[in-house]
């Protein structure tokens, strides 16, 4: 069966006059496709703040798409408790997204919009990707700390972390050094 025969066919969901197909029919679509076929998620990270995943799509021993999504911790009523199961649904639709299956009118997925548009109507801002990682930081390093004896995370901060050749004031980095402060904990 051709995938513009089954994308046709696929249930969609309306949010805000426009229609969307959930992951779970993507996931559908796609055994249908590929019964040979497998996704595979791996989370690239989590901190307890933010957790980031890549979802990878193969017909049988051939990569064909991958997806990447994050999530906030606390940043829905689903988030939080769901944070990291959302974030790899997320991943998992934007890859078949990306391999065409359900995505004929937009790669986001029902859930991704709806969860935007509810953000919208509380009026809130989606977090400052900056600031989340700064307080990742600092809740690592307080861990790290404790679990190692350091009495002064401050004075940890300022010799061990900012000094480190790698160290920059980005997103991405300060997750990174979070996450292995985590890791060493």
């Amino acid at each position: 069966m051709k995938l513009d025969e089954i994308n046709k066919r696929l249930k969609r969901t309306n949010v805000k006059g426009r229609e969307y197909i959930e992951v779970n029919q993507r996931i559908l679509a796609f055994w249908e496709l590929h019964p040979d076929g497998a996704i595979i998620t791996e989370k690239l990270s989590d901190n307890g703040q933010r957790c980031d995943f890549i979802a990878r799509i193969y017909d049988g021993e051939r990569l064909i798409a991958t997806g990447h999504a994050f999530e906030f911790q606390g940043a829905s009523n689903v988030n939080k408790t769901s944070y990291v199961e959302n974030g790899e649904t997320s991943a998992v639709g934007r890859a078949l997204g990306m391999l065409g299956i359900g995505s004929t009118e937009s790669i986001a997925s029902a859930e991704e919009v709806q969860s935007a548009i509810e953000h919208q109507e509380r009026g809130e801002e989606p977090p400052d990707p900056l600031s989340v990682a700064q307080a990742a930081l600092v809740e690592a390093e307080k861990r790290y700390c404790e679990a190692n004896g350091y009495d002064d995370w401050k004075a940890f901060h300022s010799v061990q972390v900012m000094t480190r050749p790698d160290y920059a004031n980005n997103p991405e980095t300060l997750h990174r050094i979070a996450q292995e402060l985590i890791d060493a904990s």
